[in-house]
């Protein structure tokens, strides 16, 4: 019985173990509803959101004015009364606090808030919507009256509300449209939700991984046809309108279906760990339970081994749209110690070994480069000599243990606030090497192990270089011989570490060249990049999202993310809004003012790498839909001021190496066996005018030298013909190909062909060859041409 209500979120547990007195305070509290609070000024927008919150969540709203007739104190204890009457396992309260000492006795004498949404709208958003209001507007003097009075009683209210870690302060709802602070809100109120679904013939892995997600990580589950089951037995409201709707033979509706997860969703024992199986099915379905109910952290998506992920990839389905979000993880397999790596709190991070002078740092800042989080152990220990200094004890007097040092590096990795941020450790000298053993047996072992080979004696020649030597003496020498033997050493002692299975171990040999060991390290631990360039006209989105599936790859598609960022008023949206400037396109979309070619390369490579470095988990390669296309713009002006060169270094500097540009085109404008040849202008011989000779021009003196450098024909930049590309006009296609020493691929497809599967068979062939295929170790652009 006991395991049958705490599904339904009916239990609670109180310590009885305690005095009386004690034990009859948690069980009063343990009855009361689960309590929200809105503020803010009037005409804010409070009703708004607390509406839109108790549908969503199924929450009974209660507007504190209606306790207000007493006064002040008699209101909070009539609130109070209503609370303990109240059978709602949750409630949302509309403008309350009005004051701290309101707030003080709420909580002496209820429950802390689980949280308090605070509508921090100026006094001139709030007049603005007060004259929205029609005929009941509020006069914009007591408007302005009412919020300085909330403000002024506000800087008493937020101390506590931030000791009691609840509030959430959400942007002017002028500036933003609501929608987009009920996203916000979504965050903070939705439940962690995943979603679990599998082909028929791995319903084995599935139920597996609900088993770990259960037992292991504190999930609920929530299985659609069974929670139908228990309350058509149980005979409750819901019960009864399920039993009717299949007595009078009709399907359940999805809103019905969302109305009864809402009840398990939003539990009074406040949950808030739920897996969901058997719901949503559908496309639609999933859009309505996310719109109107809960979001979804991830989904789960089982198939058969040696099977398909993706049946058709031009086929929009739930996994299109989760992976579309970069939310979907497709398995054909599960095995309970790698579910943390896709579940999201994986830590990868890297040890760099090397004896001193070997380029430890050097590699450790390379690594730093592409996308992880270095943490140097001297930087480390200056943070905590300022964090420790006092006026007594100055930061310079401060020593710094080793174990301090590893427990900072713990803390730094536990609240990192992104989970699959990826970390490179480095600093710790050869008499620090105990740091390594400690910071393995904290967090676990390292994702990489770099191991750096360098010759003895390039060691003692740098070690001159650095000391400003011409010759080591003996004692020099052995003391350089014997730290590489120590290092040699702990090697060894952690051989334990680089053999167990998860751990990547790899050498670098720093005596080469610093681009070349560059290169190496970019080779593991940065991404290659697959481009792909199309006219809007041609829509790939969801076959590029179901290739991303099949072929395990992150999907980065451009437009979709400026959207995201623009609408959302994040601060690399506005960014980006400062920096945009409208061009002319051949075709557009609906979405044509979020094209990348109308904002600035720099922030839009940083919005990929940002993507990237947030989502990417060990995807090799990642698939990138709407860079280079200066190809869409229109007039030639803009074409010449997006520069394919400009933008292609860029990428390989900042995110990693292209492995291939796919180009998808309906004109010859990228055509890379493009043969033509500019002409070059006629320029006519220029023929010397044979001046007449005069009688007297023995007596003439001879012109000064000066008059003779007026006289020489002025040069004319029209008679020649410029160029730097052997006088063939290079496009994309042609520069890409010449710089890299690439193949080239063309692929004609008619437009009757195009309309059908086959852009999907070629796309998807492609990515077969470029991955695991013929292609695979080579470089290579590929233009598809859809003729008429």
């Amino acid at each position: 019985m006991l395991e049958y209500y705490r599904v339904l979120g009916k239990t609670r547990a109180v310590d009885g173990a305690q005095n009386p007195s004690e034990v009859h305070r948690q069980v009063a509290r343990a009855t009361l509803p689960e309590v929200f609070f809105v503020v803010g000024p009037k005409c804010s927008g409070k009703t708004a959101v607390s509406t839109r919150l108790s549908e969503r969540a199924g929450l009974e709203r209660v507007d504190f004015k209606v306790f207000s007739k007493g006064g002040p104190e008699a209101a909070v204890k009539g609130f109070i009364r209503e609370l303990h009457r109240s059978t709602a396992s949750k409630l949302i309260v509309e403008g309350f606090p009005e004051t701290s000492q309101q707030l003080l006795h709420f909580l002496a004498n209820a429950a802390p808030p689980a949280k308090c949404f605070l509508l921090n709208t100026p006094e001139d958003s709030c007049i603005s919507f007060s004259q929205k209001l029609g005929g009941t507007s509020i006069p914009p003097a007591a408007v302005c009256r009412a919020a300085k009075n909330f403000y002024a009683n506000l800087k008493e209210i937020l101390p506590i509300l931030r000791k009691l870690q609840c509030l959430v302060e959400l942007p002017n709802s002028e500036q933003i449209p609501l929608e987009r602070i009920m996203e916000k809100l979504a965050k903070e109120l939705d439940p962690e939700i995943i979603l679990v679904r599998s082909d028929e013939e791995a319903t084995e892995a599935m139920n597996a991984c609900i088993d770990e997600l259960c037992n292991k990580f504190n999930y609920r589950l929530l299985e659609v046809s069974k929670l139908c089951r228990e309350e058509v037995v149980r005979n409750t409201a819901m019960g009864k309108a399920l039993t009717s709707l299949i007595k009078a033979g009709k399907f359940i509706t999805t809103k019905t279906l969302i109305q009864l997860l809402r009840s398990y969703l939003y539990p009074a024992d406040c949950h808030t760990k739920f897996v969901l199986k058997g719901f949503p099915e559908e496309i639609a379905q999933t859009k309505l339970l996310e719109a109107t109910c809960c979001s979804l952290r991830k989904e789960f998506y089982f198939y058969p081994q040696q099977g398909e992920k993706v049946v058709r990839s031009d086929l929009c389905t739930i996994e299109t749209v989760m992976s579309r979000s970069n939310r979907l993880v497709a398995l054909d397999w599960f095995e309970g110690e790698e579910l943390e790596r896709y579940y999201g709190d994986h830590l990868v991070y890297v040890l760099v070994m090397g004896a001193p002078l070997s380029g430890k740092t050097t590699v450790a800042k390379r690594i730093e480069k592409s996308g992880y989080t270095l943490l140097d152990a001297p930087v480390l220990a200056e943070d905590i000599k300022k964090r420790l200094a006092t006026e007594d004890n100055p930061a310079e007097s401060i020593t710094v243990s080793l174990d301090q040092l590893v427990d900072e590096i713990k803390v730094r990795i536990a609240t990192r606030t992104n989970k699959r941020e990826k970390f490179v450790i480095d600093g710790f000298t050869l008499e620090e090497s105990a740091a390594f053993s400690k910071i393995i047996s904290l967090v676990g072992p390292p994702g990489f192990f770099v191991e750096l080979v360098c010759d003895g004696n390039v060691l003692k020649e740098r070690y001159k270089k650095k000391n400003e030597l011409t010759e080591l003496s003996e004692d020099q020498v052995a003391e350089v011989e014997k730290t590489f033997a120590n290092y040699e050493e702990l090697l060894k002692s952690l051989e334990p570490v680089k053999s167990l299975p998860h751990v990547n171990c790899f050498q670098v040999n720093t005596e080469k060249p610093e681009d070349m060991t560059a290169k190496e390290l970019r080779a593991v631990f940065e991404p290659e990049l697959i481009l792909v360039t199309r006219e809007a006209s041609i829509e790939t989105d969801v076959i590029l999202q179901n290739l991303a599936i099949k072929y395990d790859l992150l999907f980065v598609p451009l437009t979709e993310l400026i959207k995201e960022e623009v609408r959302s008023g994040s601060e690399l949206g506005k960014e980006l809004e400062k920096t945009r400037k409208f061009r002319k396109t051949i075709d557009e979309s609906p979405d044509w003012q979020f094209y990348p070619i109308h904002y600035e390369s720099k922030i839009l490579i940083q919005l990929v790498k940002d993507v990237i470095k947030r989502l990417r988990i060990s995807q090799k390669h990642v698939l990138i839909d709407g860079l280079l296309n200066a190809g869409k713009l229109k007039e030639d002006e803009d074409r010449l001021e997006l520069r394919a060169i400009d933008e292609l270094l860029l990428i390989e500097k900042e995110i990693g190496e292209i492995k291939a540009i796919i180009r998808l085109t309906r004109d010859d404008y990228e055509s890379v066996i493009d043969d033509r040849v500019a002409e070059k202008p006629v320029v006519e011989e220029k023929k010397e005018e044979k001046k007449e000779e005069k009688k007297d021009e023995e007596d003439e003196s001879a012109p000064p030298e000066d008059e003779e450098k007026l006289d020489k024909p002025k040069f004319n930049p029209e008679e020649f013909a410029w160029t730097n590309t052997e006088g063939k006009p290079r496009n994309l296609g042609q520069f890409f190909t010449a710089w890299k020493k690439c193949a080239t691929k063309s692929i004609y497809l008619s437009e009757q062909q195009s309309q059908g599967i086959s852009t999907d068979i070629v796309l998807d062939s492609l990515l077969s060859s470029l991955l695991t295929g013929q292609l695979s170790k080579q470089t290579i652009y590929v233009q598809v041409k859809f003729t008429p």
